[in-house]
This record gives structure tokens, C-alpha cells and sequence, in this order.
């Protein structure tokens, strides 16, 4: 047992271990929210956009962090805008487009990379093992306050999640606060798209809200167990990868599906006793 935690005195599985699992437990928060809204598709979306979007800082030599901020906001208010106004085209459609035109852009910028190949497989799939310090910093400055805002805000996000038009008759600002909503969740896709890559930041934005959503009908219950799943998965797909040899993002999120399997199969089980 001691043997198989050795990778644990190494420096970059450190790295590795501590800024995927910040990652893991504010996508986990953020993504309660996510699956409450049913703007699932919108998150998918916005992991591609800010693929592209990071692609395109290498390619031109940009900034990565400040490239794939300012074009994943942009991209999350317009997203965000458009879904809520729109009356004659379904909002699906316009989500549709903009996670297709941001697949090939982000596939057609890499191309034209001499690394393109390296790059490409890097952000979709995430290179948690080259995490450095500078990344793990900057995605503690994302992670840590927007824990400590959706935990203090809880119940206003919670009630405009819910119902908007019920928090707005409540006294909550319901538009100020969806805007800060949509602020947040762009600011935690791009650090995790840069820490984890787009598969595994899209697992950790929905796998752990929905096994908690099957698993517990509290609220407290629900953020408990999003809060917890992530970074378990995370710590066992680590040792995996590292004791098997296999790709670290890959072997978290087969781990994340397992799990979603298993809440899944327990929910029904519940149920079936319950009767």
C-alpha cells in the first residue's frame, strides 16, 4: 500500500494532483447549477470554445489565460443572451452551431501549428502531468473565491436556478445574478480547460452534479456529494494512471462514468425498495 502512494513524493504529481483537484470541486459546485438550468449543452459548447480559443493564443503567440478569457466570456454572454431571448429558432440550434464552428476552428488553428498535433491532444484531452506552478496558481485564483461566492450565495443561486421568476417576486435580482452565474462558469472552463483539458472539465462540470442529484434529494445533500466525487475519482484515476501506465485525462473520466453508473443503478435500487 505504501509502494503503490509513492507517486505521491513526486513533484509534477503533485502539481497534478492538487490543481485537477480544485478543478474537480468548483466544476462540481458550478455544475449543480449547470444540470439544475439544463444548460448542459451550453457548458459542452463553451469547453470547445475556449479549446479554440486557447489553440489560437499558440498559434499567435497570445497570452493562453487572458486569449481564452476574453473569448469564452464573450462567447458565454452571447450564449447566454441569445438562449433567453430567442422565441423563433430554438436555442439548441444556435448552442449547436457554436460548439460545431468551434470544434473545426479550434481543429483548423491547430493544423496550422507546427506542434499542431501535441497541442491538439492536449487540449481536448488534457495534460494534467505538465501542469506547472504558474497553472496551478492561477487556477487556485479562479477556483478558490468562486468556491467561497456560490457557498456564501447559495441560496440566491439556488432560487434563480430554480425559478427566476419566483426569486425575482422574492427580492433577488435574478438577471444580476444568472450574469454573475454565467461570469463564473466561464472563468472555471477555462482554467480547467488549461489543467484538464476539455473532455475531462466537461466530466467534472456534469458527472458529479448528476450522481448527486440521483443519490440525494437535500440540497446540502447534493452539493456534499458533487463536492466529493470529483476529487476521489480524481486521487484513484492519478494512481491508475501512474500504477498502469495509462493517460491520466481518459482514466479519470472512465472512472467519473463508472461512477455515474453506479449512482444511477443505486438510485433505481432506492426506488425499488422503497415500493
Amino acid at each position: 500500500m505504501i509502494a503503490s502512494l509513492a507517486w505521491l513524493k513526486i513533484d509534477f504529481m503533485q502539481r497534478a494532483l492538487l490543481g485537477s483537484v480544485s478543478v474537480s470541486i468548483v466544476s462540481g459546485l458550478i455544475g449543480l447549477f449547470v444540470v439544475l438550468r439544463r444548460i448542459i449543452f451550453i457548458s459542452f459548447s463553451l469547453t470547445e470554445v475556449s479549446s479554440a480559443a486557447v489553440a489560437l493564443a499558440f498559434l499567435l503567440g497570445w497570452n493562453p489565460s487572458i486569449t481564452a478569457v476574453a473569448i469564452t466570456l464573450g462567447a458565454t454572454f452571447a450564449l447566454a443572451v441569445a438562449s433567453h431571448r430567442s422565441t423563433r429558432f430554438p436555442p439548441e440550434a444556435l448552442v449547436a452551431i457554436t460548439y460545431m464552428a468551434a470544434s473545426s476552428a479550434a481543429i483548423l488553428i491547430i493544423a496550422k501549428n507546427p506542434q499542431g498535433e501535441v497541442e491538439l491532444m492536449n487540449v481536448l484531452f488534457g495534460n494534467i502531468l505538465t501542469v506547472s506552478a504558474r497553472q496551478l496558481w492561477e487556477t487556485l485564483a479562479v477556483a478558490v473565491p468562486s468556491v467561497v461566492v456560490v457557498l456564501g450565495f447559495m441560496r440566491s443561486f439556488v432560487f434563480t436556478a430554480f425559478d427566476a421568476e419566483m426569486a425575482s417576486a422574492l427580492g433577488i435580482r435574478s438577471g444580476a445574478w444568472q450574469a454573475f452565474f454565467y461570469l463564473i462558469l466561464g472563468s472555471v472552463i477555462v482554467s480547467g480547460i488549461r489543467i484538464s483539458g476539455a473532455l475531462l472539465t466537461f466530466a467534472y462540470l456534469v458527472i458529479p452534479a448528476y450522481c448527486g442529484l440521483r443519490l440525494s434529494r437535500s440540497v446540502r445533500g447534493v452539493v456534499a456529494w458533487s463536492l466529493v466525487i470529483g476529487p476521489v475519482a480524481t486521487f484513484v484515476g492519478l494512481w491508475a494512471s501512474f500504477s498502469l501506465d495509462l493517460p491520466t485525462g481518459p482514466t479519470i473520466t472512465a472512472l467519473l462514468v463508472l461512477v455515474a453508473l453506479g449512482a444511477i443503478t443505486a438510485g433505481r435500487m432506492g426506488r425499488l425498495s422503497r415500493r
